[in-house]
Parts: C-alpha cells; sequence; structure tokens
C-alpha cells in the first residue's frame, strides 16, 4: 500500500466564489490540509509564521501591488515554499509569468488542471 505523504496548503483572497473554489480544489486533494484561507498579504504571512505550509495559492482578488508584496516577502523568507498564483486573465496570466511565482494559473482554468499542478509542484524536491 502506498503512503500518501501530507502537504498543508493555504489560499489568500479576498472571501467570494474564486476562493471558495480554490479551497474546494485544494481540499480535495488526497493528503492536502487545507488551512482556513487568509484574506490578504499580512494574515497569509502570519499564517506562514504559525502553520508553515508547503503550498500557496495567491488568487486574482488581490491587488496587483499586494500580489508582488506578499510574493515578494513569501519566497524571501520561505525559499522552500511552492506558490502558485491565479491570474484573473490570461493576458494577466501571461504578465505574471516572469514572477518568482512557481505557477501561473488563470481564474476558470479546470479544476484538474488545478489539482495535477498542485500534485506536481509538491512532487518536486525542495
Amino acid at each position: 500500500m502506498t503512503e500518501i505523504k501530507t502537504h498543508s496548503g493555504l489560499v489568500v483572497a479576498r472571501p467570494g466564489l474564486v476562493r471558495d473554489g480554490l479551497q474546494a480544489v485544494l481540499s480535495a486533494i488526497p493528503g492536502m490540509n487545507a488551512l482556513e484561507p487568509a484574506n490578504d498579504g499580512t494574515s497569509a504571512l502570519n499564517e506562514l509564521e504559525s502553520h508553515r505550509p508547503d503550498l500557496v495559492i495567491l488568487g486574482s482578488s488581490l491587488s496587483a501591488d499586494e500580489l508582488h508584496a506578499t510574493l515578494r516577502q513569501i519566497k524571501e523568507r520561505y525559499s522552500d515554499v511552492r506558490c502558485i498564483i491565479v491570474a484573473a486573465s490570461p493576458q494577466q496570466g501571461r504578465a505574471l509569468k516572469a514572477s518568482s511565482a512557481d505557477a501561473v494559473l488563470v481564474e476558470g482554468s479546470p479544476a484538474v488542471l488545478f489539482s495535477t499542478t498542485i500534485k506536481d509542484l509538491l512532487a518536486k524536491p525542495s
């Protein structure tokens, strides 16, 4: 029997359908402990300090400045934490490809793409 490694993940987004959807995808992954979502970058950094998740998903509801600042701080303080940015549009997604995120996905992409991306990122060595 194959043992499933346990990981924890944090969704950072304003309350709403997108955050709920991201939280649902995260919760549906076997071996994933979905932490209580954070509403903003400051809350996300506090959660990272307290719970040290393996993965952070930054939602498109954050302002561009907040998204970039939060991502930069996460990567500076916790370089082993995998980060996914969810872009609001394909155009924004292309613009964010140059960021230090481990992956950029576009809002409205199939849940299976999110799930596969998360699994692939967590399977890579830190």
